[in-house]
């Protein structure tokens, strides 16, 4: 997991080879993605996309911790802050549901030890590693969600 600002990424561009055209992406459309209507953006064919969400915030006791195999995540909240609960893979147990391949996540019926109150502005980073709950809070989230293919 990893918790940055969008407008000090160049340390982390160099961790992955399409992290540099993300978040000049974000850079340019955080604010105004939401106003297209468009919920979702293929922005490398094939291994990264961008899902543009609206939803409403859940209490910590009812998000479920979600892990994925196929992508890792940039979570960036656009007009309130979300809170991501944070749990490592490796401490899961008793899943929810068995591994959808299609929408490759598995849940989890755990609340986790760790919360991160990411802000406008700023991202977060979840790999394979990283169980996570996100979209936890009060009232009403704009999100961007990237998916890499790793």
């Amino acid at each position: 997991m990893i918790v940055g600002a969008l407008d000090n990424t160049t340390e982390l561009e160099k961790l992955h080879k399409h992290l540099p055209a993300i978040f000049e992406w974000l850079r340019l459309n955080v604010n105004s993605i939401h106003d297209t209507h468009i919920t979702r953006i293929d922005l490398i064919k094939d291994e990264v996309y961008a899902n543009i969400e609206s939803v409403l915030l859940k209490k910590h006791t009812e998000q479920p911790i979600e892990l994925h195999h196929k992508y890792i995540d940039i979570h960036v909240p656009v007009n309130t802050t979300e809170i991501i609960g944070w749990e490592p893979a490796n401490s899961l147990a008793n899943p929810i549901n068995e591994y959808d391949e299609a929408s490759d996540v598995v849940k989890f019926n755990q609340i986790p030890d760790t919360y991160l109150h990411i802000k406008p502005g700023y991202f977060c980073i979840m790999t394979t590693d990283d169980g996570h709950a996100p979209n936890i809070g009060y009232g009403s989230l704009k999100k961007i969600c990237v998916k890499i293919k790793i």
